[in-house]
């Protein structure tokens, strides 16, 4: 058999520690099978591991019944009582609730804390689940909170779970940004010639400085638009996709291709956004100065510009007019050469319209006004709010819902938990499904009761699910074959205009009979409903709404 060596001497100095070194030679006592001698024995050793004043302290133990001094447990209890003093129960159980994780704490040692601090808060059963309540509230991801908050049977075993994998899964992505960056800057070339200066002075870059567009605080290089190390900027020596040149690439260009033109005062315009190109149905070509020119319609230009190319080719060049205003792009500053004012005849309609010529533009635009004027765009009012209103109601027969003979009702009386982030948006929901007609409250007792189940979309706010499998169990369908894609599609031949119609909410815009409405009965946390219209779950409501 393999030898253990004794613990080390006890430290009676430190007389709290001494719970840890009962432990370890608990653990000594079964090792070496100590536990199976007689009592006498093991309480010998024990007194002979703890040191020279071991045998002080035994001699001072107040022992209660003769003979009680050679027991092993006896000792062991009262050697507790002399060593640890009461513990005040509630003042663990406060520094319990207020332990939190720190800002480099590991979820492993935050744990292995709350698991040694719940050893004297007496929690009894209760133990796991306020370890679960305290991870859950105290861990510094407050992402993770939530997400653990929101699931409805979250064990102790499950919330560690997550929680572990979550942060392995930071500190593998932290590491492989690193290594990114690492093969990014290993990865410029030797052999790429240098920028002459005078694209370092473009850039910005003096004669003993590197090409870095890098600034301190991480933020994005202005030629690569990447955070990386000073002196490595991957962008150096690369040509632009866009304008040609070296030493940047195409989404930092600066180069002024300006396809929108929008008006900020009326001494400054600003030319917004950057577009690929346009639909041949917003292009009109107009005469100007004796010569075609193909202008694209921008609704949000508020002047019409000409390029310096295509105004040069006129054969009739009018006398440009000085022009104060300034033209800003996410470029820079354009540079416009001057405006003139022209009569354009289109479709039989004389229009004066003044054109800006402006210097590196590629494309004409034809403004929002300009456009109106000729009767190219027509302005259609938009409706601000809803005409229909949420939800709309049928005029027809109320709906019933049909049960077999000998059917057992169904009726819980405990609402199920929903997590407390969502409570506030359940509430409301329910006040505005009770507001709008559709459901309403139930104070009477009922036969039938469903569970409420609330599902988060994808805009936030919350579904009202009602479980009816019960119900649906006893429910009579009406056999309604409903129609196909192949029975339909026959129908609207030789038609010429369509139609699209959506019912908001199509089942809650049927009404259902009085009688059936108790039916469909359900608790939630803020009491029990029933519903008036037909409700989405039951089996027949399909067929009803066909």
């Amino acid at each position: 058999m393999a030898k253990f060596h004794a613990p080390e001497p006890f430290d009676f100095t430190s007389p709290n520690e001494w719970p840890d070194w009962l432990q370890r030679f608990k653990h000594y006592r079964t090792a070496t099978k100590l536990n199976k001698e007689e009592d006498p024995v093991q309480k010998s050793a024990l007194i002979y591991n703890m040191g020279r004043q071991g045998e002080n302290v035994f001699k001072i133990l107040v022992i209660d019944n003769e003979g009680d001094g050679d027991k092993y447990d006896k000792v062991v209890e009262k050697l507790d009582a002399y060593f640890v003093p009461k513990r005040n129960v509630i003042h663990e159980r406060a520094k319990f609730h207020m332990r939190s994780q720190g800002p480099t704490e590991s979820i492993e040692a935050f744990v292995r804390s709350l698991f040694e601090m719940a050893e004297h808060c007496d929690f009894g059963t209760q133990k796991d689940n306020n370890i679960r309540d305290r991870l859950v509230i105290g861990i510094t991801d407050k992402s993770i909170s939530e997400k653990l908050q929101l699931k409805a049977d979250l064990t102790l075993e499950t919330a560690l779970q997550i929680a572990r994998q979550s942060e392995q899964v930071k500190s593998q992505i932290k590491d492989q940004s690193s290594v990114s960056v690492d093969a990014v800057s290993k990865g410029k070339k030797s052999g790429t010639k240098r920028p002459t200066q005078q694209k370092r002075q473009q850039y910005g870059v003096s004669g003993k400085q590197k090409h870095d567009g890098h600034a301190q605080g991480g933020q994005r290089c202005t030629f690569c638009n990447r955070s990386h190390a000073k002196g490595s900027c991957p962008a150096y020596g690369k040509r632009c996709n866009k304008c040609k040149s070296l030493n940047h690439f195409a989404v930092c260009c600066k180069a002024k291709h300006v396809h929108e033109v929008v008006q900020e005062h009326s001494d400054e315009f600003f030319l917004g956004a950057v577009s690929t190109g346009s639909s041949e149905a917003w292009k009109v070509i107009l005469p100007v100065c004796g010569a075609s020119v193909t202008f694209k319609i921008d609704t949000g230009a508020d002047i019409s510009i000409i390029s310096e190319r295509t105004f040069n080719r006129f054969k009739e060049r009018p006398v440009l007019r000085k022009v104060d205003t300034v033209l800003q792009s996410p470029g820079g500053t354009l540079g416009c050469v001057g405006r003139f004012t022209h009569v354009v005849r289109y479709k039989c309609v004389d229009c004066t319209l003044e054109f800006y010529v402006v210097k590196d533009q590629q494309n004409n635009l034809l403004s929002r006004d300009a456009a109106m004027k000729m009767g190219l765009v027509i302005r259609i009012e938009e409706v601000s709010r809803s005409v229909f209103g949420s939800s709309g109601l049928v005029n027809c027969e109320p709906a019933t819902i049909q049960l077999r003979d000998n059917v057992n009702p169904y009726c819980v009386t405990t609402a199920r938990r929903v997590p407390f982030p969502l409570l506030d948006k359940v509430s409301k929901e329910l006040q505005h499904m009770e507001t709008e007609g559709i459901i309403e409250k139930v104070i009477e007792p009922t036969d039938w009761c469903a569970p409420m189940v609330p599902v988060v979309k994808k805009n936030g706010n919350v579904r009202i699910c009602v479980d009816l499998k019960k119900l649906n169990e006893g429910v009579k369908r009406e056999i309604l074959m409903l129609p196909t894609l192949d029975d339909i599609a026959p129908k609207p031949t030789g038609a010429k205009v369509f139609s699209k119609l959506d019912a908001s909410s199509g089942f809650y815009q049927i009404p259902l009979h009085p009688d059936s409405s108790k039916l469909t009965t359900f608790i939630t946390p803020f009491g029990r409903f029933c519903f008036r219209r037909v409700p989405f779950g039951i089996t027949s409501a399909p067929e009803i709404f066909q």
